[in-house]
């Protein structure tokens, strides 16, 4: 029997949920601002630990374009604030006027925005405060890494962003849902979800070009799988180079 798309309610709740604990983060805490910063030093290290990682498929003319999609907003803790935003005061206009099949994409962004930052709040107060870190060396990220989070949470973070890029990729080459979505621009600006309607946009934008986006994505997963499994197993260099130099 095929798996039911989510109603227009547990949609709205999914994202209602998701919206509330990301408005619960440290990281909103204007008066914390030593922390914030030791968290931002973090996701810019983190981002460039995967661009040194992906090296390969970002030198590559044909995957370039998906990759640095992949890397940067959706699996590289960019801020989706505004998105947020604008999502919470008119949820019930975007599920209007958007698709649903667009909108179910919409929660893994939601949920994966949550998610990982929660993850790097975690890390941040492992790293710096608990291990007492002022630099970010490679063994001690590892260290953080491994005794932050459950092993099940990091494997939802990449299993999200896999749904939220397989997703992308599967309605930008349906014709119904990718016209519909075009067709919505102006009204989807009119209504105040210009920002979440731009994310879905970028991410179509990105995947469309190459016809299927597949292969870069199981490409990416399967790594970012594979250097968990090694952190957590204890392996001595579980990402196959010993410093991130920030660019």
């Amino acid at each position: 029997m095929a798996k039911k798309e989510k109603t227009a309610g547990p949609i709205a709740q999914q994202l209602q949920r998701d919206l509330q604990r990301y408005r619960g983060l440290k990281q909103h805490d204007e008066s914390l601002s030593e922390f914030r910063d030791a968290l931002f030093d973090l996701q810019k290290w983190q981002a460039q630990r995967m661009r040194k990682t992906h090296q390969t498929l970002l030198e590559d003319e044909k995957y370039r374009i998906a990759t640095e999609f992949f890397l940067d907003d959706i699996y590289g803790g960019i801020d989706l604030t505004d998105i947020a935003n604008e999502a919470e005061r008119v949820i019930n206009k975007a599920l209007k006027i958007l698709p649903e099949k667009v909108m179910v994409t919409a929660t893994y962004a939601l949920e994966l925005n949550a998610l990982s930052a929660e993850l790097d709040e975690r890390l941040a107060d492992y790293l710096f405060y608990e291990m007492g870190e002022t630099d970010i060396t490679m063994e001690a990220y590892t260290e953080a890494f491994r005794r932050s989070a459950a092993l099940e949470l990091r494997q939802r973070q990449v299993e999200l962003a896999k749904q939220l890029a397989v997703g992308l990729d599967k309605y930008v080459r349906s014709r119904l849902v990718y016209s519909t979505f075009k067709l919505v621009k102006k009204p989807a600006h009119r209504a105040g979800i210009g920002n979440l309607y731009g994310f879905m946009g970028k991410g179509f934008d990105a995947m469309r070009p190459m016809g299927s986006a597949s292969d870069v994505i199981h490409r990416i997963v399967d790594k970012e799988y594979e250097l968990i499994e090694q952190v957590f197993s204890g392996h001595p260099s579980p990402y196959g180079f010993e410093e991130v130099i920030l660019a």
